[in-house]
């Protein structure tokens, strides 16, 4: 039987081998994600990581809400360096999958940890990157998939 903590503690293990050596490179689909203001939740979410090897390209879909508008201005009101946020706005509508290919095949290098995040989630914690480069560079995985958390959690859950 496997416990929580057993988890827990095979993950600090993991981190304890961690370097920024890799590089997280987030994809982001994205179409009407401006209400309730699901865009800020997601770039906060990425940006508020224990990790500064990254990069993020997000991906408007021809979003109808503004979206795009909001996803720039948000990334020009923080600051945000366009060495590690890039914004693309489609024309035409093309859906996630088209999107991300082109995203891989045109921005992400051979040794990059690729990273899918639709527009309207959110990444759980701080350490999400530190626990995949360390699983990429302990376990040396072809793909790593992880589910939906739906809930509510508290500030000592992790």
């Amino acid at each position: 039987k496997r416990s929580k903590n057993r988890w827990i503690d095979c993950s600090k293990n993991m981190l304890k081998h961690l370097q920024q050596a890799a590089t997280p490179f987030v994809i982001v689909p994205s179409r009407n994600n401006a209400q309730n203001y699901r865009y800020e939740y997601n770039i906060q979410s990425i940006i508020n990581q224990d990790y500064s090897n990254y990069r993020t390209i997000f991906i408007d879909d021809a979003s109808s809400d503004r979206t795009a508008d909001l996803i720039q201005l948000f990334i020009t009101r923080n600051k945000l360096s366009s060495s590690k946020f890039r914004l693309i706005r489609n024309k035409q509508r093309r859906s996630a999958i088209p999107n991300v290919y082109d995203a891989v095949l045109n921005y992400c290098g051979p040794e990059d940890i690729v990273l899918i995040v639709s527009g309207d989630d959110e990444l759980l914690g701080k350490q999400v990157f530190k626990v995949i480069n360390a699983v990429y560079q302990t376990k040396n995985p072809a793909v790593a998939y992880t589910n939906h958390f739906f809930g509510k959690l508290n500030d000592n859950d992790f």
